[in-house]
């Protein structure tokens, strides 16, 4: 290569950047245009003007590269983490949900007119199908054997019709999805 000519362009590592680093600076020491041409490599370069120029593009180039990968690596992250509040936000709203099942409920017990209970038995249908659209099942209670994963004992009552341990009341609705519990099941059980 003659003085004034352009390097060859290629893509860059890290070793290839510490290489011209050493060429540049031969670990400290001026390195003249014969010692360049004496030591071959692959650049076999005579001007230091080529030789700083040549060395820039190639950290720009690698610069560039982990820019590019810094970029595509938060954009990863932050997709991931909008989905885990997304997936949170639905889950708050399933547990509100959950209470509001609770609310008709209590509507049930309360109201004597047959129209009105089966207006409020329909909303409570309702709740279960959504909560099913998100793949989540109402918990078995009454007259299912206590499970302290899927039940909260609030109080407990001796009862002659059932064994110790059988839940005996419902006073507040839960929901499971497999093992993964949403909402527990506050119930009374038999003593």
């Amino acid at each position: 290569m003659r003085k004034g000519e352009d390097l060859p362009t290629q893509r860059t590592t890290a070793d290839e950047v510490h290489h011209l680093g050493q060429l540049l600076t031969h670990c400290g020491k001026r390195m003249t245009g014969q010692e360049l041409l004496r030591r071959g490599g692959r650049y076999r370069l005579v001007d230091r003007t080529l030789l700083m120029k040549e060395m820039l593009r190639l950290v720009e180039v690698f610069v560039d590269d982990r820019v590019r990968q810094a970029e595509t690596q938060i954009a990863s992250l932050v997709e991931r983490r909008e989905g885990e509040a997304r997936e949170e936000g639905r889950m708050r709203v399933l547990v509100s949900l959950a209470d509001l099942g609770d609310l008709v409920d209590s509507i049930v017990q309360s109201l004597a007119s047959e129209s009105d209970s089966a207006a409020t038995k329909a909303l409570d249908k309702r709740l279960d199908r959504i909560f099913r659209s998100y793949g989540f099942e109402r918990t078995l209670t009454v007259g299912m054997p206590f499970n302290p994963v899927f039940h909260e004992a609030i109080d407990e009552q001796s009862s002659e019709d059932a064994d110790s341990g059988i839940v005996l009341e419902e006073l507040g609705r839960g929901y499971h999805q497999e093992d993964f519990v949403l909402r527990v099941a506050r119930v009374i059980v038999a003593t």
